[in-house]
């Protein structure tokens, strides 16, 4: 596995264990060879999402709503040099932010160039720096946030952007699949092929 499958893997077993769905996405472009910009991972969680056999609740740093369907733009980062940042067509391009939205089709296509616009305006440097919140956007019972994850890291400067850090992605996984006291209804010991993913099988057999 390279660096990049496994910090894109431990923050989809990580949104995975927060009770989100996951996938990846691609902005296709009209250039050959070519592709506008893409999804490290798209994530949904549903309000009443709960596995209470698990014991465990949702990891703070990523402030799960309550009262929301929350859908999440992930952005996996692995550099230490400079403050992440999402990338550029996702700031600037309204194409490429409102095909982002449509993709999860929770709005009413009417909506969307409204929240892109709202979500662009938020993803500017110059604002999340020193932000204490995510950048995000919600109509009715839907939320849609854009988290950055710098798994390398494991602290942030507050001049930063907000990010979730490595040592946050570790620690809740470890709390997840590495009890100190037997859960009565959720045992950690099983087939772990049944996770599906190569690569999230790796990493759970791992922990």
């Amino acid at each position: 596995m390279s660096l990049k499958e496994i910090h894109e893997g431990l923050v989809t077993l990580y949104l995975r264990l927060n009770g989100y769905f996951t996938a990846g996405f691609i902005v296709h472009s009209a250039i050959p060879t070519r592709v506008m910009t893409e999804l490290d991972i798209l994530a949904v969680r549903f309000q009443h999402a709960s596995e209470r056999e698990r014991e465990v609740g949702s990891a703070a740093e990523l402030r799960v709503p309550r009262s929301f369907t929350d859908l999440l733009l992930c952005e996996v980062k692995s550099g230490t040099r400079t403050g992440p940042q999402f990338n550029a067509p996702l700031r600037n391009d309204p194409f490429a932010m409102a095909a982002v939205l449509r993709r999860f089709g929770a709005f009413p296509d009417g909506a969307v160039p409204e929240i892109a616009r709202e979500l662009q305006t938020q993803l500017q440097p110059s604002r999340l720096a020193g932000a204490e919140n995510f950048a995000s956007a919600a109509r009715g019972r839907v939320q849609v946030r854009a988290i950055l994850f710098a798994v390398s890291r494991i602290a942030r400067h507050p001049s930063q952007a907000p990010f979730i850090h490595g040592q946050h992605l570790l620690d809740y996984i470890w709390r997840c699949l590495r009890p100190t006291v037997p859960r009565p209804k959720c045992a950690t010991s099983y087939n772990y092929e049944l996770w599906g993913d190569p690569n999230l099988v790796r990493m759970v057999r791992y922990f």
